[in-house]
């Protein structure tokens, strides 16, 4: 789990601005992938619980900006309700690959929309 803080609070303490994870390692959750393909068969990492504390707008970009300078190879996925990542996702180069349907989830909110970002 990252965090992405800066010290703009009171007396310049420290703020918690977002949270994400990245996880090394085949996901589950990725090893099928209906209605498209991904870009590439090669290691990745997956990034999941991307979330703003709504302090300062455009913390989510800064989010996938660090894991893509940091990672060739970034997988991730969202709600087809949730356009606010669908716009981030794209917005900083992942690919919409098709839909992913998570492991162990409720019936009926399992389906999710693919993405990728490869280099």
């Amino acid at each position: 789990t990252m965090l992405l803080v800066d010290h703009e609070g009171d007396q310049g303490q420290e703020r918690i601005l977002a949270v994400f994870s990245v996880c090394e390692g085949e996901d589950p959750t990725y090893q099928t992938i209906t209605d498209g393909q991904w870009l590439n068969d090669e290691p990745y990492v997956a990034l999941h619980r991307v979330a703003s504390a709504g302090i300062v707008p455009g913390v989510s970009h800064e989010c996938l900006n660090w894991v893509i300078e940091n990672h060739r190879n970034v997988r991730g996925d969202t709600h087809e309700r949730n356009k606010a990542m669908q716009h981030v996702f794209e917005s900083a180069g992942f690919k919409r690959c098709g839909i992913v349907h998570l492991i162990n989830h409720r019936v009926g909110e399992a389906e999710r929309i693919a993405y990728h970002h490869a280099r």
